[in-house]
């Protein structure tokens, strides 16, 4: 049973990623369960100008913890790049799952912005 928490997640549909609207699909049948989560989709989470120099394809995602009333509740998660079936699986598991910290995610989908937030907290 998710845990009652509230989210946002936010998904790029569009730059460089190359989303499978199968994917939308599960992501959003993960965030229904939750009566306090809400799935975004956008054209652009990091601008034009990273998409187009940054190796490999994907879809980004982010998922931004929230108290009840929308307020942003701590940092951003950053996911991705998402590239197949088994890694939206993943995402989906990880959301359902309920911690929310981007160790807990599987190596390949630890978005190099999380990586850089991390750092940056512990100096």
């Amino acid at each position: 049973m998710p845990i009652r928490r509230a989210f946002t997640l936010v998904v790029c549909v569009g730059c460089a990623g190359q989303l499978d609207d199968s994917w939308l699909d599960e992501l959003r049948a993960v965030v229904r369960l939750f009566p306090h989560g809400m799935l975004v989709s956008t054209s652009c989470l990091l601008g034009s100008g990273y998409c187009t120099t940054r190796p490999g394809a994907g879809v980004i995602a982010m998922l931004q913890p929230c108290a009840l009333d929308r307020s942003p509740a701590g940092r951003a998660r950053w996911i991705g790049p998402i590239t197949d079936d088994g890694d939206v699986a993943d995402v989906c598991d990880w959301i359902v799952r309920g911690k929310w910290s981007s160790g807990a995610l599987p190596a390949r989908l630890r978005h190099p912005l999380a990586q850089l937030s991390y750092a940056s907290r512990r100096n």
